[in-house]
């Protein structure tokens, strides 16, 4: 059985959201993302909303990765049951407008190619056409690894923006299986993974900032004094001014 605080925390919220739905003059909209990693109570707070006949002018988007969202997960149960109240038991539409389902694919290699070419500032996509390539082998697609692998060229002079002409430009000698291999792999097709790559192209001295601050769960707006007395042992004693530079760094990355 559900607490009765947990109902009253539910109740509370879905009376906020009338309230604030009432005072606008356009829906209010909701955007939820990685929701196959949602906990038991939020799943059970969202289904309650969504399935509340009480609420007017909104509208939530909720994202999730849908292979890892097997026939058992509970928002799979979540969105069965959703889809059923705003449909109606007899069978007829409800009041409720129905849940639809939009699936994302990754992009074409054209859309790929366009989105280069926007972010270096060309007008022809045609004159992005091999540094396009190259990305879209090694992403297929995915837009997110599209910004890690341009990220990538850029850390290691391939693409760079040249000053002397006041534009971006790229070595086409170098976008070759050298630097596929390369990009492919710092990144991987798990954003967990990609993560830690890019952890560990952090300093040493960054890597061991941040897992003090893990284990310790301190949050980065501590006083920078007390990291540095964490930080300090027999062999090595960081300056404040240091240790600044060093959480700069992490920010940075």
């Amino acid at each position: 059985a559900v607490p009765s605080s947990m109902n009253a925390i539910k109740e509370c919220t879905r009376e906020i959201l009338s309230v604030i739905c009432d005072t606008l003059d356009y829906p209010l909209i909701i955007f939820i993302d990685d929701l196959q990693w949602g906990d038991e109570a939020s799943i059970n707070m969202l289904s309650f909303l969504l399935s509340s006949t009480q609420l007017r002018k909104i509208m939530y988007i909720c994202a999730y990765r849908s292979n890892e969202v097997h026939a058992d997960h509970s928002f799979k149960s979540l969105m069965e049951n959703v889809t059923k109240t705003r449909s109606g038991n007899d069978g007829r539409m409800s009041s409720l407008k129905t849940a639809e389902t939009i699936y994302l694919f990754s992009l074409s290699p054209e859309d790929i190619a366009s989105f280069i070419a926007g972010c270096v500032k060309k007008e022809d996509i045609d004159d992005v056409a091999e540094l396009a390539e190259v990305v879209y082998q090694t992403t297929m697609g995915n837009i997110y690894f599209v910004k890690q692998a341009l990220e990538e060229l850029v850390r290691k002079n391939i693409l760079f923006y040249d000053v002397m002409c006041f534009e971006w430009t790229w070595v086409v000698s170098k976008l070759d299986k050298l630097a596929i291999t390369s990009m492919s792999n710092s990144m991987s097709h798990d954003v967990v993974e990609t993560m830690k790559g890019e952890i560990r192209d952090l300093s040493v001295d960054v890597q061991n900032l941040l897992v003090i601050m893990a284990l310790a769960c301190i949050p980065n707006t501590l006083d920078v004094s007390i990291l540095k007395a964490l930080m300090d042992n027999n062999e090595v004693s960081f300056q404040e001014s240091t240790i600044r530079d060093l959480l700069k760094e992490a920010s940075d990355k």
